[in-house]
């Protein structure tokens, strides 16, 4: 009887450790579709547009007008490499909520639903059509973009957007990748549009449903989120429930020594 006990014990620990076991190849690779084709369409890449509470870096330099080059310093660099450095300068803005900077020399612009490149022409005709100089050369860049990577990833965080296209895969590398528990076919981006919360599901195993997806090429305050697999979840109420497991069956044990015992 003591033999019998001590095997159903050691069934149990087996079984226990059968749960914890590793997710199989299908609930892991990427792009498992891409073995019939070669050709993937992605969905059209659309640049980050400025919205309101966005806080802009504007350099201006022109020709023909000192007062302006003395108001602005044209420095270095093209924009994101400058972001730890200009989020606190003078010549940083903050679009309000009607979508509008207050912008020294030509007062009010409108600059909501703009990509960086039509924000700097639009700042540069302002200032031509107002007379104060011939030639501007206007840079604008982005000081507070970023997405945020929750849940099943190596390194969850918030991380900055230094691109203009960064998509949903170039998000998760920043985040180190899914850790082995990373649900693949169902991670979730929510994304605010006018003024609602949206939750768009992405299937990372499907290369053509992901890069068709709107939600591919990410903007501003997305939050990517990546759910437990089953494996992960069958962990978590396995390891809460591991240390009663194995005091029941060192119990059971126990129980069946001393009836072994007193059965001789």
């Amino acid at each position: 009887m003591k033999k019998t006990f001590i095997g159903i014990a050691g069934v149990l620990t087996c079984l226990i450790l059968m749960a914890t076991s590793c997710s199989s190849h299908k609930q892991v690779a990427y792009f498992q579709d891409t073995d019939t084709f070669n050709i993937v369409t992605t969905h059209a890449a659309s640049p980050i547009t400025i919205q309101s509470g966005d806080k802009l870096y504007v350099q201006v330099k022109a020709q023909g007008s000192d007062v302006i080059n003395n108001m602005f310093s044209m420095v270095g660099g093209t924009g994101y490499s400058n972001v730890t450095t200009v989020q606190n300068s003078p010549y940083a803005y903050t679009v309000n909520p009607n979508g509008d900077i207050d912008f020294p020399v030509i007062g009010t612009v409108h600059v909501a639903g703009l990509t960086r490149s039509q924000a700097e022409e639009t700042i540069k005709n302002n200032i031509i059509s107002s007379g104060q100089a011939r030639s501007v050369t206007v840079n604008v860049t982005f000081t507070n973009l970023e997405v945020s990577v929750l849940g099943e990833v190596t390194s969850p965080g918030r991380f900055v957007i230094d691109r203009d296209e960064l998509t949903i895969l170039d998000a998760l590398s920043m985040a180190r990748d899914l850790t082995i528990y990373g649900k693949r076919e169902n991670v979730k981006v929510l994304r605010v549009e006018n003024g609602h919360q949206h939750v768009y599901k992405v299937n990372l195993c499907d290369a053509k449903s992901l890069m068709s997806s709107p939600v591919y090429y990410l903007k501003q305050n997305d939050i990517v989120y990546v759910e437990p697999n089953k494996v992960k979840s069958q962990n978590s109420e396995i390891g809460s429930m591991t240390t009663l497991w194995f005091s029941a069956t060192s119990i059971v044990v126990s129980i069946a020594s001393l009836l072994a015992n007193i059965l001789k």
